[in-house]
């Protein structure tokens, strides 16, 4: 009797479980029930922010997301007969982002409540566990190198976003290369990946919210061991891109670190402006028009209409078309911060200064000295050397002493595709005697004295050979994979026989050479007039100041290679031991130069050691 009273008094919660899970102890009866009542509630709730995609994204087949124990989502893409699906919970998820992005978190029942995430953000804005990105590394990723820069705040809204000029999305193989690959090719600066598929790239982030590493916590689409940022957070990597063989403007090339430049494609340097009347172009024989509504690419595009090769944009709203002159040469060149004034159309950029112009290099090339370059009779031109170690600039050099003289080069090699790019003494033989100079990366003594003279051109050592390894296994303009140099002993066994080729090459050619002229190609990059004049006249032909002034205004020509101002590179391939070798390398090419009384290696090469 007591046992039935005692049952009884579970009233309806006895009930709900079947006969052989009810218990005789009312006490640990109810808790057993709150359980099997209160749990299956969770998983309901648990489930319905996994659909809403926060963090996560949908499963292939409907299920769930599910987050592990170290804080990382396993992801996997989502089909493309689950489109509309996705959609819809895309649109959940937007909804739930815009009340994150407000400091709120949706729960289970519609009502708003402080979370971790905010917490973790106002401790970020409070000054509370600020992640030291300075430790962060660069990385090859795909043979690009890159900054991994941390975690960043997003926005939802496409014109809010953090990077706003390109996006891919791919729900099965998203992965950080194929983003940095995808941005790298759009010549963006930066590289950001959100919610496991989405990549999205920029010349600039628009607004620079750094936040705790862990909140970019899902992994990404095509590699989940991966991180590919979160909801709404972007998981952050800088584009550190080495300057190309045909680059100019070196000396900016070490100014364009900031994450906010305000430049745009093809900026050469910031220049003082001369004394002008105000309406009056600051090319000579130039063009010059005034737009309250000015932006680069109008003003770009206004020149390159008009067939001038450079496009000076000064105070905001001046626009200047024209060509360098023997009084206007980039003489001196401006800190890049001196041009600060907002372009009328376009305020993300600047155009010039109080006293200064932003100088862009247009579409078009200064015809001053095109058309007139020639072969000369043969036995009738000395053989003189433009020889390097590969890697170091010799086609650039080549282009650039035929448009500065007017005569070709020839080579020692007979490149086809060289000879179709318009190097029409490529296929002559190179003892004939007919051109200014042939191109030679031998450096045997039997060679070298073949020749009555040389133009030896050398390059920072550390560059040159990553240069040649980009070369050897991605082509001319592409990058050598991640895996040559991570995996095995290839790069290291590169390095080794590549740094003393190096300096055999310089060492040999200024011992045995009747006539050297030594040049560096860093050299070039930031004073190309002065050093070019210095090569026409070892060449011993009459400088043409004309064909100078048309090298200069376009120093590039048809082999231009469109693109955004180069950023330094500060990746680093290099170990200890292998540093050892290339240091010794330089102080043997120090040595050799210091006894033929030539200029010495540049302090930059390598600061550590004493040249």
């Amino acid at each position: 009797m007591r046992s039935k009273r005692r049952h009884k008094a579970g009233g309806w919660l006895a009930r709900l479980l079947p006969c052989h899970l009810r218990h005789r102890d009312s006490t640990l009866f109810k808790l057993t029930v709150l359980v099997c009542l209160v749990f299956p509630g969770y998983i309901l709730l648990f489930n319905h922010f996994s659909n809403l995609g926060l963090p996560g994204e949908i499963r292939q087949g409907g299920e769930q997301a599910q987050e592990t124990p170290g804080r990382t989502l396993h992801l996997e893409p989502v089909k493309s007969t689950q489109s509309t699906s996705l959609h819809q919970s895309r649109l959940k998820k937007d909804a739930l982002l815009g009340d994150i992005s407000q400091g709120k978190a949706v729960r289970g029942d519609g009502g708003n409540q402080d979370t971790s995430v905010v917490r973790q953000e106002r401790d970020l804005h409070q000054g509370r566990g600020l992640v030291n990105y300075s430790q962060h590394k660069t990385q090859l990723i795909s043979g690009i190198r890159v900054l991994y820069l941390g975690c960043y705040r997003d926005e939802t809204e496409r014109t809010l976003r953090a990077l706003r000029e390109g996006f891919l999305t791919d729900l099965r193989r998203m992965t950080v290369a194929l983003c940095v690959r995808h941005c790298s090719k759009r010549g963006s600066y930066y590289a950001g990946l959100e919610f496991h598929s989405e990549c999205y790239c920029g010349k600039r982030i628009y607004h620079n919210q750094p936040v705790r590493d862990n909140l970019c916590n899902a992994t990404c689409a095509g590699n989940t061991t991966s991180t590919c940022g979160g909801a709404p957070y972007l998981s952050m990597y800088q584009i550190l891109v080495e300057n190309g063989h045909h680059a100019t403007g070196g000396q900016q090339a070490q100014q364009i670190a900031a994450l906010d430049t305000g430049l745009a494609d093809d900026f050469r340097a910031c220049l003082p402006r001369p004394i002008t009347p105000w309406k009056q172009s600051i090319f000579l024989d130039g063009f010059v028009t005034f737009d309250d509504k000015l932006t680069i690419t109008s003003c770009i595009a206004t020149c390159s209409e008009k067939k001038f090769p450079l496009a000076a944009l000064g105070a905001g709203t001046e626009c200047h078309c024209g060509a360098f002159s023997p009084e206007y040469r980039m003489q001196k060149v401006l800190p890049l911060g001196d041009c600060n004034i907002p372009c009328r159309g376009d305020v993300k950029y600047y155009c010039g200064g109080d006293g200064a112009v932003s100088l862009y290099q247009t579409a078009a090339e200064d015809t001053r000295c095109n058309g007139t370059i020639t072969l000369k009779p043969e036995g009738t031109m000395p053989l003189v050397a433009v020889s390097s170690f590969p890697g170091s600039g010799n086609t650039w050099v080549r282009y650039l002493i035929e448009r500065a003289t007017g005569i070709y080069t020839g080579s020692f090699y007979n490149d086809g595709v060289l000879f179709k790019q318009g190097f029409m003494g490529e296929r002559e033989k190179w003892t004939k005697g007919n051109t200014i100079g042939v191109k030679t990366h031998r450096f045997d003594e039997k060679h070298v004295r073949q020749f009555e003279a040389a133009v030896l051109i050398i390059r920072n050592p550390y560059k040159a050979i990553i240069s040649e390894h980009n070369r050897k296994f991605g082509g001319h303009v592409g990058f050598a994979p991640e895996a040559q140099y991570t995996k095995g002993t290839e790069w290291t066994a590169f390095v080794t026989g590549k740094s003393r080729t190096w300096a055999n090459t310089a060492v040999n050619f200024i011992q045995y050479s009747k006539r050297v002229h030594v040049v560096y190609y860093e050299d070039l990059q930031t004073n190309l007039y002065d050093n070019l004049k210095r090569i026409v006249k070892f060449l011993k032909v009459p400088v043409d100041e004309e064909r100078l002034l048309c090298v200069l205004s376009s120093p590039l020509g048809k082999f231009k290679r469109s693109g955004k101002p180069k950023l330094p590179s500060t990746f680093d391939p290099y170990t200890e031991e292998m540093k050892e070798m290339v240091d010794l390398s330089l102080k043997t090419v120090s040595m050799a130069l210091k006894l033929r009384n030539c200029t010495g290696l540049p302090k930059d090469y390598d600061p550590r050691i004493q040249l």
